[in-house]
């Protein structure tokens, strides 16, 4: 198991600046000044870009040395407090190994904000794993809660980017319990392709000890069910404390699914683990408001939780904050 001890990073302060970074995809330039705009007035932040962040190769936003230079550059110049996300989509893989061995090289390393979601799930993970950092699942620059946020998107986004306390107790009216029980550990995960995808690389997800979260996109239910039972067989779930799913958006079977019960991306979940969990007892909820839907809270990743998986009133509990 690899070293977890957390490691915060100084919280964000108005007039203080932080970086946008595309290490993923490419972006439409006018949706991302959009949101620098809206990150700028209504925290006080000052941004920066790299001059070639608007390159693209193919559907990335540059080359993989441009990308890996851009991520490399950021984290190690003095002055910046942050690194957001523009967008997801992917690439962060392509780059994360070459990016973390020359991390662990440079001697002046300080932890920053790192924050982002989706195929950022590698680098927000990959971070906490190899250097103790919490990270941030949070909304990228591109996405709507840069442009009109909801209540609960603002409010966590500046409690745990700007405020030393913990985030607390989070529900939502939607949460519904999968597994009953209670567990404490550390909350790591993301988006499920990307967790699934970093299995036999050498920064694979370690969920020993762990409340997993788990959401994603554009994924037929079978597909969820197949994500899942690989979990599963490569040992991910066996020492797990608790499971949390976000939201699975646009997961749904469509008309012209083959599936001809029209299986559901939730009954899909309860067929591929709810038996296991509940024989192992580990605690599970469902429809957490984190993820590629509506709303998108930010939190902490690395941060230890209390998962209260009671069906009657499911919450997850933030006892630690991400930043000093």
């Amino acid at each position: 198991m690899k070293t977890t001890v957390p490691v915060l990073a100084p919280k964000l302060l108005r007039g203080k600046k932080a970086a946008l970074i595309a290490p993923a995809f490419s972006f439409d330039a006018t949706v991302m000044e959009q949101g620098r705009a809206y990150f700028e007035t209504r925290y006080g932040v000052r941004t920066l870009v790299l001059p070639n962040v608007h390159e693209h190769e193919g559907y990335l936003a540059g080359s993989d040395q441009r990308r890996l230079d851009e991520v490399f550059h950021w984290l190690t110049e003095p002055g910046v407090s942050a690194l957001i996300a523009i967008r997801g989509g992917y690439g962060c893989a392509r780059i994360y190994p070459e990016l973390i061995k020359k991390l662990k090289a440079y001697k002046k390393l300080k932890p920053k904000i790192v924050a982002g979601y989706s195929d950022l799930t590698i680098i927000l993970n990959g971070l906490y794993q190899d250097l103790g950092w919490i990270t941030f699942h949070a909304p990228v620059i591109v996405g709507r809660p840069f442009r009109t946020p909801t209540p609960i998107e603002e409010q966590t986004f500046r409690q745990s980017l700007f405020s030393s306390e913990p985030l607390g107790s989070i529900g939502d009216e939607g949460m519904s319990v999968l597994s009953d029980g209670k567990a404490r550990g550390r909350i790591i995960g993301g988006c499920l392709s990307l967790v699934v995808s970093s299995l036999g690389t050498s920064y694979e997800i370690d969920t020993e000890d762990k409340i997993l979260f788990l959401e994603d996109v554009d994924e037929r239910p079978y597909r969820l069910d197949r994500m899942l039972t690989q979990l599963l067989h490569a040992g991910k779930l066996d020492k797990l404390k608790g499971l949390v799913f976000g939201q699975m958006v646009h997961c749904e079977p469509t008309p012209e699914s083959r599936d001809p019960m029209k299986t559901t991306a939730l009954e899909a979940i309860k067929l591929a683990i709810g038996p296991y969990l509940k024989k192992k007892g580990i605690p599970a909820v469902l429809n957490f408001p984190a993820g590629h839907g509506m709303p998108q809270i930010t939190f902490p990743i690395g941060a230890k939780v209390e998962l209260q998986a009671n069906p009657k009133n499911p919450r997850v509990v933030f006892l630690e904050p991400g930043v000093r």
